[in-house]
């Protein structure tokens, strides 16, 4: 019985290591995402281009804070202590907390781009049925 509760917890501490592992990977590949995107995009073509970078980067944020809670949650059910326990708790809380709010303002920041989209499609295709026609008849 103690070798099968050692490997579980061996186990566990591994699996908990290759979550924070990928949780850092999330954060480096999203930055570097967006650095590329922002040498990468015409600044004409997303308007304003800090919103999109925004959006690029704060989707993996997002997914390295619900990285982190697996490995959270993980070492707490691999060494069930008050201790660990309560920091579970209140890690869970402040993560959820963030990627809730991040997840929140990601949405209103795609939802304000669409709309912008659509109004400036709107306004060109105003333009292109008012304008005059040039062929001669």
């Amino acid at each position: 019985m103690k070798t099968v509760s050692s490997f579980l917890e061996n186990l566990g501490n591994a699996v908990s290591l290759a979550l924070n592992f990928t949780s850092i990977f999330c954060v480096i590949v999203g930055f570097i995402a967006a650095i590329l995107f922002a040498f990468k995009t015409n600044s004409t073509k997303w308007s304003p281009l800090h919103t999109q970078i925004k959006i690029k980067f704060g989707s993996w944020l997002a997914l390295a804070l619900q990285f982190l809670l697996a490995s959270d949650i993980v070492i707490s059910i691999v060494s069930p202590t008050y201790e660990n326990l309560i920091k579970l708790g209140a890690l869970a809380v402040i993560r959820t907390f963030l990627n809730y709010f991040l997840n929140k303002e990601l949405y209103e920041e795609i939802k304000f781009q669409d709309e912008a989209k659509s109004t400036r499609d709107a306004s060109v295709l105003t333009t292109i049925i008012n304008k005059p026609s040039t062929i001669n008849t």
